[in-house]
């Protein structure tokens, strides 16, 4: 009888530490965790984690809990901070399995000023959205409307959500040389941005991005002219205003060797600084990205260097819509007093200048 009472006072305490650890194991099941991008005072991604409530099931209400965290501010403080406009809201988000569409409030085109960087935007939106697996394409309209373009990204076809393994793949390829004979002359299209009615972004004491570009581009224009003996061809010689499309066919039409334009960056936060290059991902990948490491090494000769060259998967029209390698510089940030003095002075103008043509030569005879 005293054995038979052990034996099941021992599979009680059996059976009842089995229940906790199911009860644990449940317990962690059931526990969600989620992220949500931020960028850190020098610009850069800074992935935030946060929790999901156990009862959001599907990924519609998981993302709309997280992208509605990313809009709340309650995670920015003197170390992250929020690109997206003050007063952003989402509408309403759809979600069909594949695209998911957030319809933003008007507040948010409203308050978005010269200096805020689209770019940053889209960063912490889509990064926010693509921690899901399931979501492949992000569309966005504003009060149910579609957008068009938004600086220089267009928000009129949706974003594709970024591919590794084709990425991986681009690269092991082998590099099929589209360029001219070594010995041949370069034809150049050299894009200064923004223009006319479009200042870009503008520095503290009211200096134009159009402006700056327009004076580095013509410098460019003359190394790269007088040194290598390139045909070149300029998007605009005087402060106008450009239609996007028209930037790249011009481009397309001279059938170039290369697609330069020429931009300086900006952010809502003065401390983030320095020089990064983009380049497609839809076309001429591995040249393209080859153009852009040798601009960006000479670059960082005299600005700092805020990122390395990277691949745009945000629908920079001019990069999307050339047919040939093609680099979109950001030489600075207007929004940096140190930078922003510095891209004033002729002397800086000239040597970012001299820093582009000595990158395009290098990568013209590699």
């Amino acid at each position: 009888m005293f054995v038979l009472r052990k034996i099941l006072a021992s599979t009680l305490t059996c059976l009842l530490l089995l229940g906790v650890v199911g009860q644990s194991a449940f317990a962690l099941k059931q526990e969600q965790k989620g992220t949500i991008v931020l960028k850190n005072l020098n610009g850069l991604d800074r992935t935030i984690k946060i929790d999901i409530p156990n009862d959001a099931n599907s990924t519609k209400e998981k993302v709309s809990f997280a992208l509605h965290e990313l809009l709340s501010s309650n995670y920015e403080n003197d170390e992250v901070f929020s690109e997206i406009p003050k007063g952003t809201d989402i509408n309403n988000l759809d979600f069909d399995g594949e695209k998911l569409t957030i319809d933003l409030n008007q507040e948010f085109q409203d308050n978005l000023t010269n200096n805020h960087n689209v770019g940053f935007i889209l960063d912490s939106l889509l990064g926010t959205a693509y921690q899901f697996d399931d979501i492949k394409e992000v569309e966005f309209l504003i009060d149910g409307a579609p957008i068009g373009y938004l600086d220089m990204y267009d928000f009129s076809v949706p974003f594709e959500r970024p591919n590794p393994e084709a990425k991986e793949k681009s690269k092991k390829q082998k590099v099929s040389p589209m360029k001219n004979e070594p010995d041949a002359d370069p034809v150049i299209v050299i894009d200064p941005g923004h223009g006319g009615k479009d200042p870009g972004s503008i520095g503290s004491d009211g200096t134009e991005e159009a402006d700056l570009n327009l004076e580095i581009a013509k410098k460019l224009r003359d190394y790269l002219e007088d040194k290598l003996d390139a045909t070149v061809y300029m998007t605009r010689t005087t402060d106008k205003f450009v239609d996007l499309d028209k930037r790249y066919a011009l481009a397309n039409e001279k059938k170039a060797d290369i697609f330069i334009s020429v931009h300086i960056n900006s952010s809502s936060t003065s401390s983030v600084k320095g020089a990064t290059v983009l380049y497609p991902n839809n076309h001429h990948i591995n040249l393209s990205r080859e153009a852009a490491d040798f601009v960006h090494n000479r670059v960082i000769d005299v600005l700092r260097d805020y990122k390395s060259p990277y691949e745009d998967n945000r629908n920079l029209a001019v990069l999307r819509g050339t047919k040939m390698p093609a680099i979109l510089t950001e030489t600075g940030f207007i929004s940096n007093s140190s930078d922003l003095k510095y891209l004033k002075s002729s002397s800086g103008q000239d040597e970012i200048a001299n820093k582009i043509y000595r990158g395009v030569k290098d990568w013209w005879f590699d």
